[in-house]
């Protein structure tokens, strides 16, 4: 059984209870519980807490949070746009957004962001995240949360969503700089001997500075035929481009 296996039911049971929908836009961001069980109460008395805690009756305990819709979700502003299926992918979550900041792991924005949410200035790329949630670190933890070992199949056409892998020589390492990889429909094509399964994508400064790729900036197009890191460097400034792959905390 894959790590976080146990974690994925709780998450598939209480998808399943809200009608396995991707977007829970319009519910509670975070702090309310969802309705479990047979109880029939308001959601709203709930409260915090596991999903189907208070008057609801009990239902299945919830994720991270304590079972709120956004922490099912795995994105912020509480939809997602790539595995949307949530009761077939519950650990893992594509959220579009924007973010101006590379670096350091950890949410800093109060506010919700994302596509849905508002802009994400001044904000890193676990803010497009859910909280107890983060940017998904490499191409195995991708392959650990994925039920499918797959990259999803319901990525925009031109999107792109980041993980915090990169690559050394061409390969995918857990100490590479070089390239942003990921899963979409935007970039090169990752090849068998990139080692990067299941990641299908990556970006280069070439590739960000296209037409194509202008929603996503991987560093200083001055710095052309130098050693551009751009794993290092990249942020979206758009959520047309797509966002970034989060994956629950352990």
């Amino acid at each position: 059984m894959k790590r976080g296996a146990a974690h994925g039911m709780a998450l598939l049971g209480a998808a399943l209870v809200v009608g396995c929908t991707n977007d829970f836009g319009d519910l509670f961001h975070d702090g309310a519980g969802l309705a479990g069980g047979s109880g029939g109460g308001d959601p709203a008395a709930a409260g915090p807490g596991a999903v189907g805690s208070g008057s609801a009756g009990a239902g299945a305990a919830g994720p991270g949070t304590g079972g709120s819709a956004v922490a099912l979700v795995g994105c912020d502003d509480g939809e997602r746009e790539a595995y949307r299926d949530i009761a077939a992918e519950p650990n893992i979550a594509g959220c579009s957004g924007d973010f101006q900041l590379w670096g350091l792991e950890g949410k800093i924005c109060r506010d919700v962001v994302g596509d849905d949410g508002g802009p994400g200035y001044g904000c890193q790329m676990d803010d497009l995240c859910a909280d107890d949630w983060h940017v998904c670190r490499s191409a195995a933890e991708v392959m650990e949360h994925t039920s499918s070992d797959a990259c999803p199949g319901d990525v925009p056409p031109g999107m792109f969503f980041a993980t915090r892998q990169s690559m050394t020589d061409g390969h995918c390492t857990t100490n590479g700089k070089d390239d942003v990889v990921g899963c979409g429909e935007l970039g090169e094509v990752i090849k068998t001997e990139h080692e990067c399964s299941p990641l299908n994508r990556y970006l280069t400064l070439e590739i960000c500075d296209s037409p194509d790729g202008d929603s996503w900036d991987c560093g200083d197009a001055s710095a052309r035929g130098a050693d551009v890191l751009e794993g290092e460097t990249f942020v979206i400034t758009s959520p047309e481009g797509g966002g970034v792959l989060c994956c629950p905390d352990p």
